[in-house]
This record gives structure tokens, sequence and C-alpha cells, in this order.
């Protein structure tokens, strides 16, 4: 007996090296995954950014710029209260139909007051209604007399008015208008990212 156990005490140290050999083989086998995991993840984060960058520096065709930035004017001129009587007043009419983006009414009703007096504000919301009704010739021609007879709202009617030849793939045109308001607090962001996207 005394003998077995020498023996098995002569064993021991060589099963505990093949144990502790095991079990550094797997821990070397779970790291080497989780690398392969982290080495798989930043590949395929680089990839994703590259598309991305690459989607960015490519330039974009001016209809699909204007499809992306064109939202009507909102009406900031007229508004009609409930209890109004809008059939007695042709420009709370035209502003109604103009909120409600029947904009082929509006375009009537505002050609109406236009033929009766001019109002610069009434031309800039007709321009507003035309480029949304797709007749983007006829906006860029009422934002181009909005702009010879207004001195307000000015960076407002050359933001639609470049628009309008974006519409039409009057790209220099649109990109002097751009260029003249890349500094306004209001539209300069997008004028600038537009711009980018146009070289």
């Amino acid at each position: 007996l005394k003998e077995e156990l020498q023996e098995l005490e002569a064993t021991l140290p060589e099963v505990n090296i093949e144990l502790q050999d095991r079990g550094q083989g797997e821990e070397r086998l779970i790291g080497q995954r989780f690398m392969l995991w982290k080495v798989a993840a930043v590949v395929m984060l680089i990839a994703v950014s590259a598309v991305v960058v690459f989607q960015l520096q490519q330039p974009s065709s001016p209809q699909d710029l204007f499809t992306q930035y064109f939202e009507p004017y909102p009406n900031e001129f007229v508004s009609a209260k409930r209890g109004d009587d809008i059939a007695a007043d042709p420009m709370v009419q035209a502003f109604q139909a103009y909120d409600n983006q029947d904009y082929s009414a509006a375009i009537d009703g505002f050609k109406k007051m236009l033929k009766e007096e001019e109002n610069v504000m009434v031309l800039f919301y007709l321009g507003s209604a035309q480029l949304a009704q797709n007749e983007s010739q006829a906006a860029i021609a009422t934002f181009e007399r909005f702009l010879e007879m207004s001195q307000d709202s000015v960076t407002e009617a050359k933001w639609y008015l470049a628009l309008s030849y974006l519409k039409e793939s009057r790209v220099e045109e649109a990109k002097t208008m751009l260029d003249e308001i890349k500094g306004d607090q209001e539209f300069g962001k997008k004028a600038a990212k537009i711009l980018r996207r146009l070289k």
C-alpha cells in the first residue's frame, strides 16, 4: 500500500501539469475567439464608415437635393380663425388653401390678388405655392420678381430661388444663390451642405 501511495504521489504532478495545460489551452482558445470577434467588429466598422463617407462625397443630382430640402414656406402672413367670414376675404381664402396644401387654388387666389394690387408678401407665397405645385419655372420668375421689388425676406426668397434652380437643373445659378446665403443663421447650414454635395 505504501508503494502504491508513493506511485500515486509521483503521478499527481504529471496529472496536475496536464490539467493546467488543458485549462490554459481553453483560455487561449477563448482569448483567440474574443480577439477574432474584436477584429471582425473593427473591420465591419471601417467598412460601414467607408461606405458612408463615399456616399457623402458623391455629388447628388439637383432634383434629389430639391426633393430632400424643399418644404413650402410656412404661412406667417395671414391666419384664418374660426368664425372668420372666409368667403368674404379673398386673401384669407387663398392662404387657407395654401395652409391646406391646395396649392392650385392658392396660386389662383394669389394671382387674382396681385392683379388688383402689388403685394410682395403675396408674391413670395405665390412662388412657394408654385414650387410646391411643381411649377418651378414659374416659381423662378416669381422669386426673381420678388427680389427686384423687396428688401424684406430676401434670404428666404434666395433660398427658394436656389431650390427652384435645382429643380430645373440650373446648378450654377443655384450655387450663386446658395453662396449668397451660406452665412445666414436660418438657411446657411443647409445652403453649405447643398454646395458641398453639388461639387
